[in-house]
């Protein structure tokens, strides 16, 4: 039984992985992330629903062990959750420059610069800091 499982994960979930990373590398980085999540999300209540998706465990005795829909249940948590992935990645290339699919800058981080273009001196050699006009 054990080798099943060892089985499933080298010859399936391994290599997938692998290939869903590669691929990763196609996408902007503002949607990286957002997809990332999204393939963890789905991947993990995939992995945990298949008894249910797939009727193990179900008797005819006991009609009430499975007594739902579980294939539409998962469906619609897939769609939610690719609609999720798609918002946040279009918010993400939004915030990162008109969709140029760049890098993110936060304010305050090591590219930003304050008002006026130019980065303080700090403490280094004497005299106020002086604006370019």
């Amino acid at each position: 039984m054990a080798g099943r499982g060892v089985f499933a994960h080298d010859a399936l979930i391994a290599p997938l992985t692998l290939g869903l990373a590669l691929a990763a590398r196609a996408l902007p980085r503002g949607w990286r992330a957002p997809a990332a999540v999204g393939l963890m999300v789905l991947g993990s209540v995939t992995l945990l629903a298949i008894p249910v998706l797939g009727g193990l465990g179900a008797r005819a005795d006991n009609p009430t062990l499975l007594d739902r829909n579980y294939l539409l249940g998962w469906a619609i948590l897939a769609a939610l959750t690719v609609a999720a992935v798609v918002v946040a990645g279009w918010r993400r290339q939004l915030a990162s420059g008109a969709g140029s699919g760049g890098d993110l800058k936060r304010p305050g981080g090591p590219d930003s610069q304050p008002p006026g273009g130019s980065k303080p001196s700090g403490s280094s050699g004497g005299g106020p800091h002086r604006q370019p006009v």
